[in-house]
């Protein structure tokens, strides 16, 4: 999600005021607190520590929301409501943004695999072949 949403730039803002690693938006925040999913101290969203703790909440109530990895990222992307209304009129959704993610995910995870197991590929550190 960092990769896709600030390229890793911490001080990224979006021009819909989203914010941070996670471009969280200030009323996720709200959200979360008022659903018992994060402490109300949690407010600065602009330190790197509390903008992931507060995109990684969010990602996770949208997956208990939605109870699917790929609708969660959508929803994450275009908002819950969104999702809702078009899940419940049948109409179909884009799974771009989901796409974009994962396939960021699987990049990542290779390029760590190749550093740190000499490129066997294997991330439990056991040698391979």
């Amino acid at each position: 999600v960092i990769q896709v949403e600030s390229r890793f730039d911490h001080k990224a803002v979006s021009s819909a005021g989203a914010q941070g690693l996670m471009q969280v938006q200030p009323n996720v925040v709200t959200a979360l607190v008022e659903r018992g999913k994060m402490l109300p101290s949690t407010k600065n969203i602009k330190d790197p520590r509390v903008n992931v703790e507060v995109g990684v909440s969010y990602l996770a109530y949208l997956k208990e929301m939605f109870g699917d990895l790929k609708l969660a990222l959508t929803a994450y992307n275009a908002g819950p409501s969104s999702v809702a209304k078009k899940i419940a009129a049948k109409e179909k959704l884009s799974f771009n943004y989901a796409h974009k993610v994962l396939s960021a995910h699987r990049e990542l995870r290779q390029q760590l695999a190749s550093l740190t197991n000499g490129g066997s590929g294997n991330l439990d550190g056991k040698i391979t072949g």
